[in-house]
């Protein structure tokens, strides 16, 4: 459950502002106890470290649905929308890479997932997956995740998915999984609020002289 609670963060680029909570119900079985990530601010050309802690108290199988609700402010916040479900094609690489899907968007069955049902299919789960002993199959047993150290992910293969006049921005995302077959009840919960910074940081000489180039950082 991991990857899919970050499915809503992942292409998001965090700077500024980080603030993270578990919105579930008290009697929710997937619960998030820490999702943290670094480095602050961040560079869409560089590395993020995510630590989480996660955990999830029964099976998770398709009868979990993914709803994610994405909003974005311009202009110092004072214009908000919302973000279409948007398909940016494929983000990684051939072997573990999986579609991917920015905005407001609703995934049914966990276990449905194109990427999910691919790793499954073909045993191909990411190696997280085996260095947390977790197993590469779906339904999701109960499990308890929680990152010995940050796990790394490089965030190179988004830079050109779109511009970073898009990119840049506040971001409010709310991701709510939902168990299908107890009248969507709501079984798990991720808030967000970040801020977003697409630009590369200026170096320390041009940014004294006031000289930064225009496509990076004031």
């Amino acid at each position: 459950m991991f990857r899919l609670a970050l499915i809503a963060a992942i292409l998001v680029l965090v700077s500024g502002k980080n603030v993270v909570k578990d919105c579930g119900p008290d009697d929710a079985y997937i619960k998030f106890h820490k999702l943290d990530i670094t480095p602050m601010p961040l560079n869409i050309l560089g590395f993020i470290k995510v630590d989480a802690d996660i955990e999830t108290l029964t099976r998770v199988g398709s009868e979990v649905s993914l709803s994610v609700n994405l909003k974005k402010s311009n202009l110092g916040n004072s214009f908000t929308w919302e973000v279409p479900c948007t398909n940016i094609g494929i983000i990684g690489d051939a072997a573990q890479g999986f579609t991917g899907y920015m905005g407001t968007c609703d995934y049914k069955g966990s276990c449905d997932f194109p990427f999910i049902k691919t790793w499954i299919a073909d045993n191909s789960c990411p190696k997280f997956f085996a260095d947390y002993n977790l197993p590469c199959q779906c339904p999701f047993p109960p499990v308890s995740f929680s990152t010995s150290t940050p796990v790394e992910i490089d965030l190179e293969q988004f830079k050109n998915l779109m511009p970073s006049w898009l990119i840049e921005g506040g971001y409010k995302v709310r991701a709510e999984l939902k168990d299908t077959t107890n009248n969507n009840k709501l079984v798990g919960c991720l808030e967000m609020d970040i801020d977003v910074n697409a630009r590369k940081p200026c170096p320390a000489v041009l940014k004294k002289l006031n000289a930064c180039p225009k496509d990076y950082q004031q």
